[in-house]
């Protein structure tokens, strides 16, 4: 099976749960946290999605690390994906969840990529703007990328502007490659 179809079965699955338990912001809270604690420590990602690493001991992992943290629903979900073998989905699983719940509750994500980090009451006031624009909740993500230069790059759902010097930089320099020749 396509893994994007496992991945987009496994979150309509457990949203749908959810919603019926009227558990959707907790178990969205749930994924967030396990999102960002896959992202800052690989060693965790790496245990959990191990096929040398045996299910009993991954569901020991998972009960040490979330028992007091997440919700029932949750962690039965996690245990039925390592059960059935899917826990290297998780990350794809918490996407698209992440994006059925968004729909749901219209709210858009937005990325705002900077060269450095900018001020919280910065991105606010832009969610703020974005929310006043488009008439939705806005979920802001920020992301420092030096190699940017400048400016700023911003995605909202998947609409795109890059406004970067990097961007602006290599505009020039392929203007200036056709002017040449």
């Amino acid at each position: 099976m396509n893994q994007s179809k496992i991945s987009v079965r496994y979150s309509k699955a457990i949203f749908e749960s959810a919603k019926e338990k009227n558990l959707l912001n907790k178990i969205y809270e749930d994924f967030q946290l396990i999102k960002t604690s896959i992202k800052a420590n690989e060693n965790f990602y790496s245990v959990f999605t191990s096929p040398v690493v045996k299910s009993k001991d991954k569901k020991d992992v998972l009960k040490n690390v979330f028992s007091n943290s997440i919700n029932e629903l949750s962690m039965r979900f996690l245990l039925m994906l390592i059960e059935n073998k899917r826990e290297a989905y998780i990350s794809d699983i918490i996407r698209d969840f992440s994006s059925f719940y968004r729909e749901h509750k219209n709210i858009k994500e937005v990325v705002l990529t900077t060269a450095i980090d900018i001020d919280k009451s910065i991105s606010q006031q832009f969610a703020n703007n974005v929310e006043e624009k488009l008439n939705c909740d806005v979920e802001i993500v920020t992301n420092v990328k030096p190699e940017i230069i400048g400016g700023v790059v911003v995605r909202i759902d998947n609409l795109l502007l890059d406004m970067s010097v990097e961007t602006q930089l290599r505009n020039i320099k392929s203007e200036l490659r056709i002017e040449k020749y």
